[in-house]
């Protein structure tokens, strides 16, 4: 097994967009991010029947491997036939980026970008990509708002914006896809050591996307936050050629709302924690999970194995349905009030603080890189 660090740059959007409101109506509050830490790890595993496991991976951190972000996950493996030619490929890519605390354009966080596609009757892949991204956060009290509780405490309410596509495809298109499946898991974590219980999971949600026989490709799960806003599986087969069998779902800016309570003047933490895997199955069948990113992975994977366009096509078609990085939705944050980018995956978390000061404090302890 290869472990590496990545060290490439990217530019690059994000994934969900968490907005923290604490009170239209407030004249004076204002908020201070004290610290943000994250990190993005990536994993290719090829395995099967007949050939060795052979796995790929990857992990960045801020402040441990990289001073500042981004911090960029990535992880890489084809399977290449005795007489040369590749029949299989698996790729990950997940990034923690460089917040926005501007509150210009789009704020971003997390990304990710995972694919596998399988030619042979002998390869399946697990691919894998998490973010965690935890920020230390101090409120001022919003006694102006209309958000007040009664009592110590005040109450902050959140969203999150998700943009991005999980997709499967196949060769064929009545092939029993049983096995084939993609899975998106998110949570929101408050921590509060002076609060009882010190930690308390304000969001969290799990999506799956799972093949069946004859070409079935249906939401399997869809619990917690996703429950209410799980989007209905479209079906692309017919428009692009020489695959007959795309199935997929869109997030085009969709909200997942959330609230906490919080002490005015106290710090606390939000720690964000998105992961996604794709399982396939040999035979021509694969998949792709992109959020916050441009789509490239599995279109990268099929030119290198299928020696055509048509991963090109794919990406054609989707973005016709879904802008992956998140830069088309920004209108659906609020414009009405200073944004800051505060933590997140297609936008990333934006603290709003209406009508009074945000500022940063300080970004992150000094780096002990090892």
């Amino acid at each position: 097994m290869r472990v590496r660090e990545s060290r490439r740059g990217l530019i690059l959007a994000s994934l969900v967009s968490l907005i923290l409101i604490t009170g239209p109506a407030a004249e004076f509050a204002s908020a201070v991010v004290t610290d943000i830490v994250g990190s993005a790890r990536a994993r290719v595993v090829q395995f099967g029947p007949n050939i060795p496991t052979e796995s790929d991976s990857s992990v960045a951190s801020v402040p441990t491997t990289v001073p500042n972000p981004p911090a960029i996950a990535e992880a890489e493996l084809t399977r290449v036939a005795p007489e040369g030619d590749a029949t299989a490929g698996g790729s990950a890519q997940a990034v923690f980026e460089p917040p926005n605390l501007s509150g210009i354009g789009v704020p971003n966080d997390v990304g990710f970008d995972l694919g596998c596609f399988t030619d042979d009757n002998e390869t399946t892949w697990l691919v894998e990509g998490g973010v965690t991204e935890r920020r230390t956060i101090v409120l001022d009290s919003n006694q102006t708002g209309t958000e007040i509780v009664v009592g110590p405490t005040e109450l902050a309410r959140s969203r999150i914006l998700l943009s991005g596509v999980m997709l499967i495809t196949s060769l064929d298109p009545v092939r029993d896809l049983t096995g084939v499946e993609i899975e998106l898991n998110l949570t929101v974590t408050k921590y509060d050591e002076m609060a009882t219980p010190p930690s308390e999971q304000v969001l969290a949600g799990q999506l799956i996307l799972r093949g069946g026989p004859l070409g079935a490709v249906t939401v399997a799960e869809a619990t917690g936050a996703f429950a209410p806003v799980a989007p209905t599986v479209l079906d692309f087969s017919a428009l692009v050629v020489n695959l007959p069998l795309v199935k997929a779902i869109i997030f085009a800016g969709v909200e997942l709302p959330y609230e906490y309570s919080y002490r005015p003047n106290r710090p606390f933490d939000l720690e964000l924690e998105v992961s996604s895997q794709i399982r396939n199955i040999p035979g021509g069948t694969g998949g792709a999970a992109v959020f916050g990113l441009p789509q490239t992975g599995l279109g990268d994977i099929l030119a290198k194995v299928k020696n055509d366009d048509r991963g090109d096509q794919l990406e054609a078609v989707i973005a016709e349905q879904v802008d992956t990085t998140g830069a088309a939705y920004q209108g659906g944050i609020p414009s009405l009030f200073p944004a800051c980018g505060l933590f997140g995956i297609e936008s990333a978390m934006t603290l709003f603080a209406f009508g009074g000061i945000y500022r940063l404090r300080r970004r992150r302890r000094k780096s002990h890189a090892r």
